[in-house]
């Protein structure tokens, strides 16, 4: 994944309010990009929430990622990552 990403006001009554990414046995995932995540809502991962299950390699970032004013009920205001 590559390039200028907003997420703007973005809700969600679950998980990750503005990007949710959840992998089993994945190979390796690069993200390079500039990220905003601003006025985003959800139960966990306000932002973001990434979660993993089986084995492999981990998701690996670069770039820029802002949280502003991103909100959660139950954990991970801005980001929430998850392993299983």
């Amino acid at each position: 994944m590559q390039g200028d990403y907003t997420f703007l006001n973005c809700q969600s009554n679950s998980q990750g309010g503005g990007m949710h990414m959840a992998t089993y046995q994945q190979k390796p995932t690069q993200i390079n990009c500039t990220c905003l995540f601003q006025n985003c809502t959800s139960s966990q991962g306000g932002g973001m929430l990434i979660s993993y299950s089986g084995s492999g390699d981990l998701t690996q970032f670069a770039g820029n990622f802002t949280f502003e004013n991103c909100s959660a009920q139950l954990s991970g205001g801005g980001l929430f990552i998850e392993s299983a």
